[in-house]
């Protein structure tokens, strides 16, 4: 069976607030950006755009 992946917007509400918990985690020292990029899914450049964002 295969098809699409469906987005739907549990998942995406999901994903912000795991992207969100991992910035707060850079900005308090216990996390690195390189680590909390990966751990978010992704680039080290999209991780840094949204920690500027905050």
């Amino acid at each position: 069976m295969g098809g699409k992946v469906l987005e739907y917007e549990a998942k995406d509400i999901l994903r912000k607030g795991k992207t969100e918990a991992y910035l707060e985690l850079v900005k308090d020292g216990i996390l690195s950006i390189e680590e909390a990029a990966k751990r978010a899914d992704m680039t080290l450049e999209e991780f840094q755009k949204e920690l500027h964002k905050m």
